[in-house]
């Protein structure tokens, strides 16, 4: 007869002291695990579950949930949640977010795109560090004798029981999923409810217990070195000067252009429709580029281990050796294994053998830029040049307006020449609409086009 023993671990100090240096500060905390997902075509972030820690000391921690059936449901429940994590990071400036892998913010980040709103306060929850994977500190902290490390697996670690059984979690989630997605008309039984919040909260309790271990096993390895571990930074996420100067600039034009529009928008003639179409684009570029930058920084943040595991980067790179020239700049070879991390460009791509596992990048010859282990992309196009050109429109629009005479007039009819037509601003710059198209590349398209506004969003629409 098979025998099912107990996880064990097998961890060494120095291991543990290293892992556990990432684990945040704080009691007043708030774990987020899980987002629940439609597995299907909807991708509807249907249920966002919250542990909260509680603020008086003794009192037990306090789950909540917040459902959405339908898109409008999802954006109002997602600023809910932000607007309570913002309140309560205001109170509690040592505050983080729990949660186990990845899905959890990444989500938060999706629906920032999708619904055009809350991008700023995300911004200042990832550059403040807010959110903590639990997942990520598990694996480095410790070897386990469990299957695999996803959190139902690691749970006898630390002794915590499901209310519900994995068998009828899922097949309450399928049902769910499958009426959500193909819309039978059947009713959604209370039942099912039930049972996906309760699959939910233990998903969130679990990652609140999760944390609870951790920083046991944490005050162990500082009892047994004799040494206080320190602690993450806490940081404010205040944007930097520059960028934050640039926002100011942008939102003053804003500002603006849109601050002699009626306020009711049936009294909108084209110049309003202009006026508005032109406040949106101030901030157009930085809303397009936003999930890129996100990417490219969730990228820098992982080890090269991870970087390996990343389907988007290139790790475990080994340098080879010159294998080139052109003109002044040398081609170095680097040996790549089947699918130091820095920030500065590694080279120019110049050749890629997938056969033979090589890839070649030319670097000035004079390049000090230590070779890379791992290489990940950065797919940005610097749109600094056409930011300030469309900020220098918008700062003379709004001193003289839409059809005054002066060195803007050329760049104005493609753009703003259009007939009367109250269109929804949602489509052209949420950054993904509610049918899950890019919405974000409206504007570029339209004009890349020679679309007018009202004959591009009659297009869109129909």
């Amino acid at each position: 007869m098979r025998r099912h023993a107990e996880p064990s671990t097998n961890c060494t100090a120095e291991f543990n002291a290293t892992a556990h240096k990432t684990l945040a500060p704080g009691r007043k905390t708030q774990a987020l695990q899980s987002v629940q997902t439609d597995a299907f075509d909807t991708s509807l972030e249907y249920l966002i579950g919250t542990a909260l820690v509680p603020e008086q000391p003794g009192a037990e921690p306090r789950y909540e949930s917040q459902w959405s059936l339908e898109p409008t449901a999802e954006k109002k429940a997602f600023e809910q949640f932000i607007a309570t994590v913002m309140d309560r990071w205001k109170r509690y400036p040592d505050l983080h977010i729990y949660h186990y892998a990845s899905y959890e913010p990444s989500a938060v980040k999706r629906l920032a795109g999708r619904h055009g709103t809350c991008a700023e306060e995300v911004d200042r929850l990832l550059r403040a560090g807010v959110f903590v994977d639990l997942y990520r500190i598990l694996r480095q902290a410790l070897r386990a004798s469990v299957e695999s490390y996803s959190i139902k697996q690691v749970e006898a670690l630390y002794a915590f029981k499901r209310s519900i059984s994995p068998r009828h979690s899922v097949a309450a989630l399928q049902t769910f999923e499958t009426v959500l997605t193909l819309g039978t008309g059947e009713e959604i039984t209370k039942n099912v409810l039930e049972t996906i919040e309760a699959y939910n909260r233990d998903d969130c309790f679990s990652a609140l217990r999760l944390r609870d271990w951790l920083e046991d096993r944490r005050r162990d390895v500082e009892a047994a070195t004799g040494q206080a571990l320190p602690r993450p930074e806490t940081k404010s996420g205040e944007a930097g000067e520059n960028l934050a100067g640039q926002l100011d600039r942008a939102r003053n034009i804003m500002d603006q252009l849109l601050n002699a529009l009626p306020v009711d928008q049936t009294e909108w003639n084209d110049e309003h429709h202009a006026r508005w179409l032109l406040a949106q684009m101030m901030e157009w570029h930085r809303r397009e580029e936003k999930s890129s930058w996100w990417e490219y920084f969730r990228l820098c943040d992982l080890s090269d281990t991870e970087l390996q595991e990343d389907k988007t980067a290139l790790g475990g790179l080994r340098y080879v050796g010159v294998v080139g020239q052109i003109k002044k700049s040398l081609i170095h070879q680097y040996a790549f294994p089947p699918h130091p991390q820095t920030k500065k460009s590694a080279g120019e791509v110049v050749a890629i053998d997938e056969r033979n596992l090589m890839i070649d990048l030319k670097r000035g010859a004079p390049s000090t830029v230590p070779h890379p282990t791992t290489l990940i992309p950065l797919d940005i196009v610097n749109a600094d040049v056409l930011r300030d050109s469309l900020m220098r429109l918008g700062s003379w629009v709004a001193v003289n307006g839409i059809d005054a005479p002066g060195p803007f007039r050329a760049q104005k009819p493609s753009r703003f020449d259009c007939p009367s037509f109250a269109f929804s601003p949602s489509f052209a710059f949420s950054g993904k609409n509610s049918h899950g198209g890019h919405g974000g590349h409206g504007v570029a398209e339209m004009i890349e086009k020679k679309h007018t506004p009202a004959s591009f969003a009659a297009r869109e629409l129909k």
